[in-house]
């Protein structure tokens, strides 16, 4: 049995709603989280004050990445490539997929034939 509960009474609607309407303010000289993964495979060169276990840790980590053309990548088990974007990267395929929703979903799912 279902019981229909009114907006103004559904405090988490209420605050998705809320959230939903906030812009957010982009960063706009923030670096990527992979940054220092980045420059380390093309420079070869450790971020400024990092420990040696740090060092090693990301000697580790950027084993499974690779650049091509400053675009980095990351090789999955089965050989699939990762392609990581930043955010701002990010938000441009989301509005394009949103806008073309061929472009990144099949959209001729078997329900959706026509008889």
């Amino acid at each position: 049995m279902f019981q229909h509960i009114h907006c103004e009474e559904n405090q988490m609607v209420d605050a998705l709603e809320t959230l939903s309407s906030i812009e957010i303010e982009e960063e706009i000289n923030r670096k990527p989280w992979y940054y220092d993964i980045m420059h380390y495979i093309k420079d070869k060169e450790y971020p400024h004050g990092i420990t040696e276990n740090n060092k090693r840790t990301l000697r580790k980590l950027a084993m499974g990445f690779f650049l091509n053309r400053d675009v980095l990548y990351k090789r999955n088990s089965d050989m699939t490539l990762l392609r990581y974007v930043d955010a701002r990267e990010a938000k441009e395929i989301l509005k394009k997929s949103m806008k073309e929703p061929s472009g990144l979903m099949q959209t001729n799912m078997p329900w959706q034939r026509k008889s």
